[in-house]
């Protein structure tokens, strides 16, 4: 029988998944090795230009020169990486899907909101996808130490923060085109995001009790980004019944995974450090696969 275009591109993307994956699966591992050898060799380089230019006796070493057989110290725990692996796995099983229904789709208005809620849910899922790829392979996380604190280097993870800025306003988007939302309410929504990922991101990166003014400007844009979905949900009552419940469902589900960003800033690596960088994984990861 004759197979439909979209047929046809739903299989041809099925087996370039399958053909893909052993060297996906394989690929974080070499990786990692990449990133431990180079990180390593810069090491031992360095060492021994050190070595020549204090003019150390021949029999002499300096400490730590051969410390290119250990462990890489910058690099997390297996414990801990595991939850990047299913985060990868699960976003891309979301992919397939989303882009299943987006090819297959033969609902009234073939062409108009139907398919395309759900490409945006496939572009979504697949900029998770390489998100949680590069965090497996280490690629996409920072060990930061700041000048003046005692303390160990603190994580932190770029590769999350460059991800929320693409998927936030996309998802609002997409929540925007449910509730029938006007441009100026879109374009307030993701401004909101933008500048509470943007403000948290800086306090991250910055040494001291100066981060938490940033974390109070990413908590204030947070607050004014659930005041304006909730507002959303109250004018969204007056399109029909299915799309309001729909709509009012995303705008909840939207307000609970996103205030887990700036609470999770306070108490994981980049404020108090009151959880450790497995919780901080774990409950990251969980909300972010749930928003």
């Amino acid at each position: 029988r004759t197979m439909s275009a979209g047929t046809i591109m739903r299989h041809l993307a099925l087996l370039t998944l399958l053909a893909v994956l052993p060297a996906i699966a394989a690929a974080p591992a070499g990786a990692r090795a990449a990133v431990s050898a180079a990180a390593k060799t810069r090491k031992v380089q360095h060492m021994h230009a050190l070595h020549r230019q204090m003019k150390l006796p021949q029999g002499m070493k300096l400490e730590a020169e051969d410390e290119g057989e250990d462990e890489d110290e910058n690099e997390l725990p297996d414990h801990v990486t595991v939850f990047f692996a299913i985060g990868f796995a699960i976003m891309a099983l979301f992919a397939v899907v989303f882009l299943n229904l987006a090819l297959s789709f033969n609902g009234p208005g073939s062409r108009q909101h139907g398919p395309m809620m759900h490409f945006l849910a496939f572009f979504v899922a697949s900029i998770s996808v390489f998100t949680y790829f590069s965090m497996w392979a280490n690629t996409g996380v920072m060990h930061v130490e700041y000048v003046g604190e005692a303390e160990e280097s603190r994580v932190l993870f770029p590769a999350w923060y460059l991800d929320w800025a693409i998927t936030i306003p996309t998802i609002l988007v997409a929540i925007g085109m449910v509730g029938s939302w006007a441009i100026s309410s879109i374009v307030i929504t993701c401004g909101s995001a933008l500048m509470m990922l943007g403000t948290l991101w800086f306090g991250a990166a910055t040494e001291g009790a100066y981060r938490y003014v940033f974390f109070a400007g990413g908590a204030f844009f947070y607050g004014l980004l659930a005041f304006l979905l909730f507002i959303e949900v109250s004018r969204g009552r007056k399109v029909g019944a299915q799309e309001a419940g729909l709509h009012a469902a995303s705008c909840y589900l939207a307000i609970a995974s996103w205030g887990s960003i700036p609470v999770l800033w306070l108490v994981g690596e980049c404020g108090t450090r009151a959880a450790s960088v497995e919780v901080e994984v774990v409950v990251t990861a969980a909300a972010d696969v749930l928003g």
